[in-house]
């Protein structure tokens, strides 16, 4: 347990450190990378909400036999009529934009954190190769074919995690429904796994280059489980900050997990790929 507590000091510690290592070794312009895509995503979320909303009206209109635009007419029954008409409209509206809205925002968040890990995974696997590349010397030559490999396992890894965590969380609400006593400690256990899942998938990059197949590299962060909770905990409560979350986390969490498996001595295993120099060429 005393080891467990270590690393999840490690995992968060390194994470601060990153911020410190990118703007030292000159890598701090690619946070400009999360900005553009935050910009359009955010663009693309709103356009997106406002056509569901949009579409839920004119549905709920035309089910309930109600006028999206009414005209008050005056004169006895018909006016009274039209004004029920007129205030039932409006609170349709007002519920539609509130739940869906909600709802929306609900689920945006929830999946936000693994579009960002899905969208991103080419720079994080560049800026976590990068970062091993400084802190060890080991050269990594470009090769696209590698390169696209470790970006194909980055999405395909979120995209685990994420069916994972939701399977875990619907799971979880069930089991409030019925115990309501237990939501307090219900959130605080899915924040933890949703901090787990982040930092596997910042760790799974280190686990790649190390040539761990994707059952090895659950064994492994699952022994090293600390770290990859301290490093996912701090990249949630980020990207609870709108905006501002999106353009730091993601790329912070990816080079601090090397710094943490730097410290902990764990680069450049039996299954890391050899050094490459300008006389002997790569082993494929």
């Amino acid at each position: 347990m005393s080891m467990f507590f270590k690393d999840l000091g490690l995992g968060s510690k390194n994470f601060f450190k990153a911020i410190n290592f990118m703007f030292k070794h000159g890598l701090w312009w690619y946070y400009l990378i999360p900005l553009t895509v935050s910009i359009l995503l955010s663009v693309g979320s709103f356009y997106i909400i406002d056509v569901i909303v949009d579409s839920a009206r004119d549905f709920s209109a035309e089910f309930l036999h109600l006028d999206a635009d009414v005209k008050v007419e005056v004169g006895g029954i018909a006016e009274v009529w039209e004004t029920i008409k007129a205030f039932l409209n409006g609170a349709r509206d007002i519920l539609i934009i509130i739940v869906f809205k909600v709802i929306f925002w609900y689920i945006f968040f929830k999946v936000n954190k693994y579009v960002v890990l899905i969208v991103l995974s080419p720079v994080m696997a560049y800026l976590s190769e990068k970062t091993e590349e400084i802190l060890t010397a080991t050269e990594y030559p470009f090769d696209i074919m590698q390169f696209t490999r470790e970006v194909w396992r980055g999405v395909l890894i979120a995209i685990r995690n994420m069916i994972i965590e939701l399977g875990i969380v619907v799971s979880c609400w069930v089991i409030t429904l019925f115990l309501p006593f237990l939501a307090p400690f219900t959130a605080i256990f899915l924040f933890f796994v949703g901090a787990y899942y982040y930092g596997f998938s910042m760790i799974d990059y280190v686990n790649e280059r190390k040539r761990l197949n994707i059952s090895q590299s659950v064994h492994y962060i699952r022994k090293n489980k600390g770290v990859a909770i301290g490093n996912g905990s701090i990249f949630a409560v980020l990207m609870w900050i709108p905006f501002l979350g999106f353009i730091v986390a993601p790329i912070t969490a990816s080079v601090g997990a090397v710094l943490a498996i730097h410290e902990k001595r764990e680069l450049g295993s039996q299954y890391a790929r050899p050094k490459v120099s300008s006389v002997q060429p790569p082993v494929s």
